[in-house]
C-alpha cells in the first residue's frame, strides 16, 4: 500500500502563476487602452484618412498585382519627367546683349571684345557665324558669281560724276538710265524684289481666276518696274542689288568690291539686312546687329553725303535650313498659296520658260560672240566655212535650158539634204529624251528629289517647286494661328512626343523675341544718328495686340520672312512714301533761250506800235495796229542790211 501524495504545495504555485499572469495581462490591457485613447485623442482625425488609403493600396496590390505595377510604374515615369522637365530643364532668356552699340560712329570702334555669345542657343559652338565685321564672299557657288556679275553690270549702267546723268546706254531700253535716286541693299528679299533668285529672272503670277484678268495681283518684278523705274513710270529710279542666301558678311565684300564704285552715287541707300545670320545662321542678335551696322560704317565711310535708312528685320516665326546653300525652288516660298487665297499661281509653261532668262552681264560686256550662232552660221553657209555652197556657174558649151536644169536639180538636192538632216535631228531628239526618261525611271525617289533639286530650269524645277509648296504648307499649319511675345521664354529641351517625355532633344529659341531685340537696338542707333533712319515693317505684315502678342497676316508674308506679291506691293508703296519725304524733288529744267544778236532795238512786227520810251531807253510797244513810220523803218533796216551782206560778198 502505497503513501499518500501531498499535493499542496503543486496547488499553490499554480495559483500563484494564475494571480501574476492574469494581473499583468489586465495590465497590458489598460496600457493598450490607454495609448490607444491617447494617440486616437491626439492625432486620429490625420490618420483615419491616410489609414484608409494605404488600406485601400493594399487590398488593391493584393487583389490586382499587376495592374498595381503598371500604376506605380506610370507614376514613377511621371513624378521623374517632371522634375527633369523642371528641375534640369528651366525656362531661360538668352537674349541679351554685351555692350552698346548705339553711340558706333566708326567702323574702327566696332569690336568683338564684349560679345556675349555667337549663337542664338546662347552658346559659342552650336551656330555657324562667321566674323561679322570682315568681308567674305561666296564666290564658291557658281550661281553666287553670276548674280555678283549681274549686280555689277546693273551698277555700271548708273555710273556717273555727280549730279549729271548716266552716260552707258542700256541695250533694252536703247538710252541711258536717269540718275539713280535709291539703291536697295540686301539679301534673299531685295533679289526677289526685282523678280529674281539665285541671279535667275524668275516669272510673277497672277491670280488663276485668268491670265488677263485685270483684278489680279501684280507680279513681283512689275511693282518694283512701276515704282522704282521712271523710264516705265515710276517716280524713283531704283536698283536692287541682292543675292539670296547672303549674310551681313558679303554683303559688306560685295559693297567692296565693284557693287559700290566711286561714281555710283544713289541719294538713298535703303539697307535690308540680318535675315539670313539669324535664321540660317542662327548667329545671336548681337552678331547680327554688329554686321548690320558693319555695313552702315562702310556706306558712310564711302558716301559720306548719302542718307542712309535701316529696314527692320521683316516679321519671321521660323528658321530656315542652314545645312544647305539656297536652291532654286526655294523661291516657292514666295509664291505659295496661303490663307486660302488663290495667290502665287505660276503663269502657263510656255509664257515661263520663254521668258525665263539668266541674269548675266549685258551683252555690251561681252568679249566673245555667241557660239551657238557662230556654230550656225557655219552650218547653214554663212561666215566663210568649209560647209558653204559656192555660187554655181553656166559653162561655156552649156545652153540656157540646160542651166536652169542643172540650177533647178541642185536646189532640189540641197532641199532634200535639209529635210533628211532636219528628220535626223528630230529622231536624235526623241532618243536624247528617251534616254533621259529612261534613266529618270532607274533613279530612286531620293535621287530623283535631290536632281529637281538641282535643276534650274524645266520640269524637273517645276515639280521641285510644287513639292516644296507642300512641304511648307504642312509646316505653316502648326503656327499659322498661333500668338507670339516679344518676350517670350523657352526651355532649350523639348519631348520628342508626348507620350515620351522623357526623351528630350534640344530644340532652337523662338524667332520674334530675337527679331524684337535686333529691331529695338537698331532703332536705337538710328535714334543717335541725323543721317540714318529706320523704318519699322512690322506692322504691315504684323498685328500689335495687348500684351507684346502679334499675329502674321498669313495673305502678305511666309513664316521665314518672305513677302507674298501683295505684300511686296504693301510694301514697296510704304518705301516711296519714305522716299517722297527723304528725296525732295528736283526743279525742272528750264529751257534757255539765245539771245539773238544784232537785232536793232527799233525792231517792230506786224503786232506791234512803238508808243514811247521809259527812262532806260528802253522802247515799250503796244499791241495794235502798226504805223506807217514804224513799217517803213522796218522796211529801211531790212533793206540796209540787204545792202551789208552784198557788199561783204
Amino acid at each position: 500500500m502505497s503513501a499518500p501524495t501531498d499535493d499542496s504545495d503543486l496547488e499553490d504555485l499554480i495559483s500563484k502563476s494564475t494571480n501574476k499572469g492574469g494581473g499583468t495581462s489586465s495590465m497590458n490591457i489598460e496600457v493598450q487602452r490607454g495609448g490607444g485613447s491617447s494617440s486616437s485623442s491626439s492625432g486620429g482625425g490625420l490618420m483615419t484618412p491616410l489609414s484608409m488609403i494605404c488600406s485601400l493600396i493594399s487590398l488593391c496590390s493584393y487583389s490586382f498585382p499587376r495592374l498595381s505595377k503598371c500604376i506605380l510604374i506610370i507614376g514613377v515615369f511621371t513624378l521623374l519627367s517632371f522634375i527633369g522637365s523642371t528641375v534640369f530643364n528651366p525656362t531661360i532668356d538668352n537674349h541679351k546683349m554685351g555692350a552698346d552699340y548705339s553711340a558706333i560712329n566708326s567702323a574702327y570702334e566696332l569690336s568683338l571684345s564684349k560679345v556675349d555669345h555667337w549663337c542664338v542657343r546662347g552658346d559659342n559652338d552650336s551656330c555657324k557665324c562667321e566674323n561679322p565685321l570682315e568681308a567674305s564672299p561666296r564666290s564658291e557657288f557658281k550661281s553666287w558669281n553670276a548674280a555678283h556679275k549681274a549686280n555689277v553690270a546693273e551698277v555700271n549702267l548708273y555710273r556717273a560724276l555727280f549730279g549729271e546723268k548716266p552716260a552707258m546706254i542700256d541695250e533694252e531700253i536703247g538710252h541711258p538710265r536717269s540718275k539713280i535716286d535709291v539703291a536697295f541693299l540686301g539679301e534673299s528679299v531685295v533679289e526677289a524684289m526685282d523678280g529674281r533668285w539665285l541671279g535667275k529672272h524668275i516669272i510673277g503670277s497672277k491670280t488663276n481666276r485668268g491670265e488677263n484678268n485685270k483684278s489680279g495681283l501684280p507680279m513681283i518684278n512689275k511693282t518694283f518696274e512701276k515704282l522704282f523705274r521712271k523710264d516705265k513710270g515710276g517716280e524713283f529710279e531704283g536698283i536692287a542689288l541682292g543675292i539670296a542666301g547672303d549674310t551681313t558678311s558679303n554683303v559688306l565684300w560685295r559693297i567692296m568690291n565693284d557693287e559700290m564704285p566711286y561714281d555710283f552715287n544713289p541719294k538713298v541707300w535703303w539697307l535690308v539686312l540680318g535675315m539670313n545670320d539669324l535664321t540660317r545662321m542662327q548667329c545671336s542678335e548681337e552678331i547680327v546687329v554688329l554686321g548690320i551696322l558693319r555695313v552702315v560704317e562702310e556706306i558712310r565711310l564711302r558716301k559720306p553725303d548719302a542718307k542712309i535708312v535701316i529696314n527692320s528685320l521683316l516679321p519671321m516665326v521660323n528658321y530656315q535650313n542652314g545645312d544647305q546653300q539656297p536652291k532654286m525652288a526655294d523661291v516657292a516660298d514666295f509664291t505659295a498659296d496661303r490663307g486660302g487665297g488663290s495667290r502665287g499661281k505660276y503663269r502657263n509653261k510656255e509664257d515661263r520658260y520663254q521668258e525665263e532668262r539668266k541674269r548675266e552681264v549685258p551683252a555690251t560686256f561681252k568679249v566673245r560672240g555667241n557660239d551657238d550662232q557662230v556654230n550656225g552660221d557655219e552650218k547653214r553657209g554663212g561666215g566663210g566655212g568649209k560647209h558653204r555652197m559656192l555660187k554655181l556657174h553656166q559653162k561655156d558649151n552649156e545652153s540656157d535650158e540646160d542651166f536652169q536644169q542643172r540650177k533647178l536639180d541642185r536646189r532640189m538636192k540641197k532641199q532634200k539634204n535639209n529635210n533628211k538632216g532636219r528628220g535626223d535631228n528630230e529622231e536624235g531628239g526623241e532618243e536624247e529624251e528617251d534616254g533621259k526618261r529612261r534613266k529618270k525611271e532607274k533613279l530612286t525617289k531620293k535621287q530623283r528629289e535631290e536632281m529637281e533639286d538641282n535643276a534650274t530650269e524645266g520640269e524637273e524645277l517645276e515639280h521641285a517647286i510644287e513639292r516644296k509648296k507642300k512641304k511648307l504648307e504642312k509646316e505653316d499649319k502648326k503656327i499659322r494661328n498661333k500668338a507670339f511675345r516679344d518676350d517670350e521664354k523657352y526651355r532649350p529641351k523639348r519631348p520628342v512626343s508626348k507620350f515620351l517625355p522623357m526623351i528630350k532633344k534640344k530644340v532652337l529659341p523662338p524667332v520674334w523675341p530675337s527679331v524684337h531685340l535686333i529691331n529695338d537696338k537698331l532703332k536705337q542707333f538710328c535714334t543717335k544718328h541725323d543721317s540714318i533712319t529706320f523704318f519699322d515693317a512690322t506692322e504691315f505684315f504684323a498685328s500689335k495686340e495687348e500684351g507684346g502678342r502679334h499675329h502674321l497676316y498669313n495673305e502678305l508674308i511666309s513664316p521665314r520672312g518672305h513677302p507674298t506679291e501683295l505684300g511686296f506691293q504693301r510694301w514697296e508703296n510704304e518705301i516711296r512714301d519714305r522716299l517722297q519725304k527723304l528725296i525732295p524733288p528736283e526743279p525742272e529744267e528750264e529751257e534757255v533761250v539765245e539771245e539773238k544778236e544784232n537785232i536793232s532795238e527799233e525792231e517792230v512786227t506786224d503786232d506791234y506800235t512803238i508808243l514811247e520810251e521809259n527812262d532806260d531807253g528802253v522802247e515799250v510797244v503796244d499791241e495794235g495796229a502798226t504805223s506807217e513810220g514804224a513799217t517803213n523803218d522796218a522796211e529801211e533796216t531790212g533793206q540796209a542790211h540787204e545792202d551789208n551782206e552784198e557788199e561783204e560778198e
